[in-house]
């Protein structure tokens, strides 16, 4: 068994209807959650049809890519599954206008089938010398059409509803969906089968490495609140990414888009410094390094491994600039005992929507002007 979640049922008694790996357990093989049927869907028309049959059979309906869903909705026990795995087309326009907009309207954008994965899309955007704002992960496993879409950033979508209907959604068409689609859900309100988005221009990135061992839990603790208390200047100066904490280690590492390296050192040096003069700090080690592209950082870290997942739970908590600057230590205090995991997200990024993606049929949505941090702990 991989992964609990995608493939064991457990019945109101306890009892676990599953298939495991280890076959010495003398367990018999079973179904579990994975459906039993369904169609690998290779076009919108194959999925259209899995709709209106699953309709016309009152049958239950899930939708799955690489199945990247951590509640395994992408799953469900006697259900019918509409793959679209095998959805791959990827299409480069550098002058794309979406249907219904003013000729005027053009943008350098990239159509994905609900299949690619953001491996594929990075791949395809290299040989243009273009990049977008997208999802990562070891082995490129994140689906960018059909799983994580970057909401600010679609031009465009092709969705089939519960009717079998196929509609082209975007500012100009069907707006109200168009809006709803980009709020995210479990297949709410029907199927992408392709999702258009925004390019940019290749950048040169910065990346800061830092791993750190300790002696104590004291240490990584002071460690790890020093760094909790600079992250609004860190985050001014452009950089972004990932980083873990456990009681005798710790470790992150940034990146800053089109970034030189003297002003990368400037922003880190000081806390390198400061984690060099730690006491109880057994071993230390800090890089910081230039890449001519965010894709040639991308092919050094993430395009080697497995395409497989893992068991987690992420809660998302968003922290107001104010509160990094002024309740660190508390932070600290409720985030270290977790050994949490953080994505950090630069710039109030968060908090900067889109003045498109804050209207639905013409009614403005109220945004959030301050500036905010996501840290996921899992």
């Amino acid at each position: 068994m991989q992964a609990p979640n995608f493939e064991t049922y457990v019945f109101n008694n306890g009892t676990i209807d599953a298939c495991y790996l280890n076959t010495s357990l003398g367990v018999p093989c079973s179904q579990g959650s994975v459906p039993i049927i369904g169609v690998n869907a290779t076009t919108s028309e194959d999925v259209q049809a899995a709709v209106k049959f699953a309709v016309r059979h009152n049958l239950k309906l899930v939708v799955k890519n690489t199945g990247h869903d951590y509640l395994g909705r992408s799953t469900y026990r006697g259900s019918f599954i509409v793959w679209t795995h095998h959805m791959k087309n990827i299409t480069y326009n550098p002058s794309f206008i979406p249907q219904g907009a003013p000729p005027n309207e053009i943008y350098d954008a990239i159509t994905l089938e609900a299949g690619v994965q953001w491996y594929e899309v990075y791949d395809a955007l290299e040989a243009y010398g273009r990049l977008m704002v997208g999802g990562s992960s070891v082995g490129g496993s994140v689906g960018a059409a059909g799983g994580w879409t970057r909401v600010d950033n679609v031009v465009e979508m092709t969705v089939i509803l519960s009717t079998g209907q196929y509609l082209t959604v975007n500012t100009y068409q069907y707006p109200d969906l168009f809006w709803a689609l980009r709020g995210g859900g479990g297949g709410t309100y029907g199927i992408l089968t392709s999702v258009t988005y925004r390019t940019y221009a290749s950048l040169p990135v910065a990346a800061v490495f830092f791993t750190v061992d300790t002696e104590n839990a004291n240490t990584t603790q002071a460690l790890f609140t020093e760094l909790l208390r600079i992250t609004p200047q860190l985050s001014d100066a452009g950089w972004a990414g990932s980083g873990g904490v456990s009681n005798d280690s710790m470790y992150f590492f940034y990146i800053a888009p089109n970034v030189s390296a003297t002003v990368a050192n400037a922003s880190v040096q000081p806390y390198f410094q400061y984690a060099a003069n730690m006491t109880g700090v057994i071993s230390q080690q800090t890089y910081v390094l230039q890449y001519p592209s965010w894709y040639s950082w991308y092919a050094q870290f993430y395009t080697n491994g497995t395409q497989n997942g893992a068991n987690v739970l992420i809660g998302s908590r968003l922290l107001t600039r104010d509160v990094l600057e002024t309740k660190y230590q508390e932070i600290s205090d409720i985030m270290f005992p977790l050994g949490s995991v953080w994505d950090f997200v630069a710039g109030g990024k968060v908090s900067k929507i889109d003045s498109d993606s804050r209207y639905a049929g013409g009614k403005s949505i109220a945004r959030v002007d301050t500036d905010l941090w996501r840290i996921f702990q899992r």
